[in-house]
This record gives structure tokens, sequence and C-alpha cells, in this order.
């Protein structure tokens, strides 16, 4: 009933309600718009990308029914891929208070309790997967920005880059100083969605949204 609601209603195709779509105290909107614009086939004609839309979201409803049915019978979870539609099985047992193990840029492999009370404030992937500065990191963080802008200055120091070929443009010397801010479009539109929802579908909708380029 709440999906034909959502399509008869139109509310489903207004792309901005669909992004924040919630049911049964779960965003689903955010992390089936993460699957629908991680598929290929959605770029290929606007009828592709609103079936897209449109199986997504009813497979997200699916999820989260499936979430609450299973919850209660086990005592914890492995769950991949949290930033798409698994991160929907991660928000449900997070709320039933589940033990939840993932593997997550930047975390790599971690686990969080949920039995414990501390740990609530970490029910979103999001906020799980977030590193928490110690007074001592704060400490080193002077150190952190100096190596970044290390790598920036000379990416062959990056293991994936060692072998890449980059290609100077031009001669022209660029000062910095003239630019307020730096646009990095990065080639991966799949993973937009992986910290929160920022209010954009994905990364084209975001650049559109900011930048006249």
């Amino acid at each position: 009933m709440f999906y034909f609601y959502k399509i008869f209603s139109l509310q489903v195709f207004i792309k901005e309600n669909y992004l924040n779509l919630e049911y049964r105290n779960c965003d689903i909107g955010r992390y089936a718009t993460a699957q629908t614009f991680r598929d290929l086939t959605t770029y290929r004609s606007k009828f592709n990308e609103t079936v897209n839309l449109l199986k997504y979201f009813f497979l997200a409803g699916s999820n989260v029914d499936q979430a609450y049915r299973i919850a209660d019978k086990i005592q914890g979870a492995y769950i991949d891929h949290p930033g798409y539609l698994n991160g929907i099985f991660f928000r449900i047992f997070a709320i039933k208070k589940k033990i939840i193990y993932s593997n997550n840029y930047p975390r790599s492999f971690f686990f969080v309790n949920f039995k414990k009370k501390s740990n609530l404030r970490l029910n979103k992937i999001e906020n799980s997967a977030r590193l928490f500065l110690r007074k001592t990191d704060k400490i080193k963080s002077s150190e952190g920005i100096k190596t970044t802008l290390d790598y920036i200055k000379n990416p062959k120091k990056i293991p994936c880059m060692s072998e890449t070929r980059i290609k100077k443009l031009g001669h022209k010397k660029y000062n910095l100083q003239n630019y307020d801010y730096i646009v990095y479009c990065h080639s991966f539109v799949d993973g937009a969605l992986w910290y929160g929802n920022d209010g954009f579908l994905n990364l084209k909708n975001g650049l559109n949204s900011h930048c006249t380029i």
C-alpha cells in the first residue's frame, strides 16, 4: 500500500521527494537513490532511469520488511556495501540492537555492538564509519596536513598513482592564491550517499546545482 500510494500520488517522480522517502523508521529514498545511480543502465535513457527508480524503491521497502522479519532471529550480522540497499539492514539491525560487522573506508573492518546504549548514536552507517579524533590525534593533525599537501605536490608517492601518466596542462603556471575553490570531479558517482544524505541525487546533480563549468 505504501509503495502504490507513493507512485499514484506522484511523489516518487519528484526526485527531491524520492531522495527523502522514509518507511518504517528508515530513510529508504537515500539507499534506493544510491543503488539507482550505481546501475549503469540508469544513464542510458530517461525511461531506464524511471524504471530503476521504481525498481529500487520497491526493493528498498522489501529490504526494510525483511530486516524486521529476521532481526529477532539473529544475534549479529556482517553487512557489506552498506552505502547501497544493504544500508537498510544496517539501520534496522542497529535499531533492533544487534551486533553488526562491516568493512568500510576509512575504518576498514570494524564492528558495533548496539546493545550498548553508548553506541546508539552510531545507528547510521555514516556515523559508524566515521573516525572520531581523540585528543592525541588532534596533536598529530598538523602532521597529517603536511602529508596531504606532500601527496598533492608529489602524487607519485601514492602507490596507486605510481604508474599513472600525468599530463601537464600546458606551460602556464597557475597561482592558487587567485582561486577560492578547486572542484575535483571524481569519476565515480555511485558512492555519493555513503556518508549521509546531502540533498543531491549524485555528483552530477550536486555540481550542476553549485557550479558553472
